[in-house]
């Protein structure tokens, strides 16, 4: 492609290109930003929030291999929490509902 054919090109498909790297930016910064909120939450031991911000992340972008490690991480914990809690209300003669 010569040069002035080239910069037609560019001239022509500048805009469609900007607002796609644009996009592209955006979406590359907020799963950043989720991936961070997962993070922190599965470090502070809030597995369920974790799982569900790892899920967010997923939806996004499924090849995701952060998130989806750290949703393998935080699911299993996230589940123990809840079977504690259960057994815990079992124990004391509680339902979720009382």
């Amino acid at each position: 492609m010569d040069k002035m054919r080239m910069h037609r090109y560019f001239q022509n498909h500048s805009p469609l290109l900007a607002r796609e790297l644009l996009v592209a930016a955006v979406l590359v910064a907020s799963l950043g930003c989720s991936l961070h909120r997962a993070n922190r939450a599965y470090a502070e031991g809030r597995f369920e929030e974790a799982t569900r911000e790892y899920q967010a992340i997923l939806r996004k972008d499924p090849t995701n291999l952060q998130a989806k490690n750290g949703y393998r991480r935080a699911a299993p914990l996230a589940a123990t929490v809840h079977v504690q809690k259960a057994e815990n209300l079992q124990k004391h003669g509680q339902t979720e509902e009382s």
